[in-house]
Parts: C-alpha cells; structure tokens; sequence
C-alpha cells in the first residue's frame, strides 16, 4: 500500500494515505486497483470512484453525476435531526437534498420521522432514497415546486444546503467540482 500512497502523493493528494486506504480496502482485483488509481490521479473525486462517502457514522452512496456530500453539513444534519428529536410525530422537509446525507441522518436518529426530499436532478434523487432507505418521500422540482399539495401547513423543520455559487461564477469552482 505505500506504493499506493506515494503514487497518490506525487499526482497532489493532499491526503494520500486516507485515500489509499480507502482505495485499497474497497477494490476487489489488480485490474480494479490499478484503474481506480488512475481515475483518482484524474481528478476524479475519490467518493465517486468507490461510490460512498463517510458522513458522520452513515456510508452514504454517492456516484457520477451527483456532489459528494460536504463534511461541513454534519453541522446541518446534527442541528435538524436536534430539532426533531423534540416533536411528537414530526413532519421534515430536506429541500437541495442531494444525496439526502440531512434526511440520512435524521432517520438515522428518529426512524419514525416522516421525511420528505426535494431536489431537481433525477441521478441525486435516486441516490436520496437509497440513503434514505427508501423511506423517505421523494419529489422532483425546483425549491419547493414540486412537492405534494398535501404538505401545505404540515412540514414542521425545513433544511436546506441550496446551491451557493450562482451559475455565473461556475468557472472559478476547482476543476474537479466542474469536471464531476
């Protein structure tokens, strides 16, 4: 594995170690090994090529096409599933979900909490139920379009990651976060 390391470490992994780690116990041949070694020099991101992310004690899936959850949404995953913790029966909207890694965690946390997602692309939405577990609800729809009539006055915490880099200014995000 060290070989592994320093390959990752000449092509500019700053965490080469983790990473090859990762990559090592998540490939099951050479062949495998060898091309997800030269996907990671790529650039591609590292979750894509093993197809999860560690959020918090939650594997969540992840895959092309899709952003890798940010581990600084632990701090909006803990914050919503608190907030839920203190309702009987409670009702929760993830908007932006992603992958879902905010509703992972409160049905992590609360099994019983009805969760609802919403998310316009199709590819996250898939990835959302599968770390969901298939229980929570999912929509497609720009914001809050195309959510069910019948949530009107039932949602009780609404959390959100909404994009925050405006279409306009794509160009300055690092090459990795535009090529995948």
């Amino acid at each position: 594995m060290s070989a592994l390391t320093e390959t990752l470490r000449g092509a500019g992994c700053v965490f080469a170690e983790d990473e090859a780690e990762i990559i090592w116990n998540s490939t099951s041949n050479f062949q495998e090994l060898e091309s997800w070694t030269h996907r990671r020099i790529a650039g591609e991101p590292l979750e894509q090529i093993v197809g999860w992310v560690q959020f918090a004690e939650l594997r969540l899936r992840v895959g092309p096409g899709v952003f890798v959850p940010r581990q600084r949404t632990l701090l909006l995953a803990d914050a919503t599933a608190d907030l839920v913790e203190a309702i009987d029966n409670p009702v929760v909207l993830v908007a932006f979900c992603g992958v879902a890694p905010v509703a992972a965690t409160v049905l992590d946390r609360h099994p019983r909490a009805n969760v609802h997602v919403t998310d316009s692309n199709s590819t996250a939405l898939s990835y959302a139920q599968a770390n969901a577990d298939f229980r929570a609800a999912t929509y497609q729809g720009d914001v809050l379009s195309g959510l069910a009539v019948e949530l009107r006055h039932k949602v009780e915490v609404i959390a959100a990651v909404p994009p925050y880099v405006p279409d306009s200014e794509a160009r300055f995000l690092p090459r990795e976060a535009i090529d995948f």
